[in-house]
C-alpha cells in the first residue's frame, strides 16, 4: 500500500489525508483519492499475499493509464510474459450511497452504533461474482497483445466476508470467459489472520469459450 512513516506527526498527518480522499464504506482498498493508484496497490497487496503463501505472482506492476483501460494494469512474468490484469470492487452500492450522507469520523475508536447492513446469502454473492466475471470477460481491450489476463475483485465490504461465504466462493466452480486465465477473490486485512485473504477462483471443466 501506498508509503507512510510510522511518526506519530507523520501518522497523523496521512490519515487525515487519506479521510479527505477515502470512501466512507468499505474504505480499505481505497485510501487515495486516485483510482489509478488504488488499483496498483490492490494488485500489489494480492502479489505480497501470495508472495507470503511461497506462491509465484507477477512483476513490474503499473497502471495502464486512463484511456487505455481496460485492462486497469499491467505485469511481467517470470518469462517476460506480458500480463494484463483488471481490478474490480465488490461492494454493497446502497451502503456507498448512504455513507456519503454521513460525516466523516475523524478519530478513531468505536463507531457510533447504527442499522447493519443485511448480509446476503452466500449464493447471493456467488451470483454477483460471476456476474462480474462474465461482464469482465466480455470487454474490448485496449492494446495488445498479452500473454495472459488476469481478474482481480476486491472486497472490504463486511457482508460479504462472512464465513459460509468465503467457503461458499472456495468451493464453487465459476465458468470461465474466454479472455480470463486467472481470477481472484481478495479481502481486506483480517486480524484474526494477519493478512490480506484471497481465493483464486475454480473454474468449470467445461468453460473456455464464453463470452466470445
Amino acid at each position: 500500500m501506498t508509503y507512510m512513516s510510522s511518526e506519530p506527526d507523520d501518522l497523523r498527518d496521512y490519515f487525515a489525508t487519506c479521510f479527505d480522499g477515502m470512501r466512507k464504506h468499505a474504505p480499505y482498498f481505497t485510501l487515495s483519492a486516485d483510482k489509478q493508484e488504488n488499483e496498483v496497490d490492490v494488485v500489489r497487496v494480492l502479489r505480497d499475499e501470495m508472495l507470503r503463501r511461497k506462491e509465484w505472482f507477477y512483476h513490474s506492476i503499473k497502471s495502464r493509464g486512463q484511456g487505455d483501460d481496460p485492462p486497469d494494469c499491467e505485469a511481467t512474468g517470470s518469462n517476460m510474459e506480458r500480463v494484463w490484469i483488471e481490478v474490480t470492487d465488490l461492494v454493497d452500492e446502497g451502503a456507498v450511497k448512504e455513507a456519503v450522507k454521513e460525516p466523516v469520523k475523524k478519530t478513531f475508536g468505536p463507531d457510533e452504533p447504527k442499522t447493519p447492513q443485511a448480509v446476503p446469502k452466500p449464493q447471493a454473492v456467488i451470483e454477483r461474482i460471476s456476474k462480474v466475471v462474465r461482464r469482465k470477460g466480455c470487454a474490448s481491450v485496449r492494446g495488445g497483445p498479452f500473454d495472459l489476463y488476469i481478474l482481480v475483485v476486491y472486497c472490504d465490504d463486511a457482508c460479504f466476508l462472512d464465513y459460509e461465504t468465503m467457503v461458499a466462493i472456495r468451493e464453487t466452480r465459476f465458468t470461465r470467459p474466454r479472455l480470463i486465465d486467472r481470477a481472484f477473490f481478495l479481502t481486506s486485512y483480517d486480524p484474526m489472520q494477519r493478512c490480506c485473504p484471497y481465493i483464486e477462483l475454480a473454474w468449470s471443466a467445461n468453460s473456455s469459450d464464453v463470452g466470445h
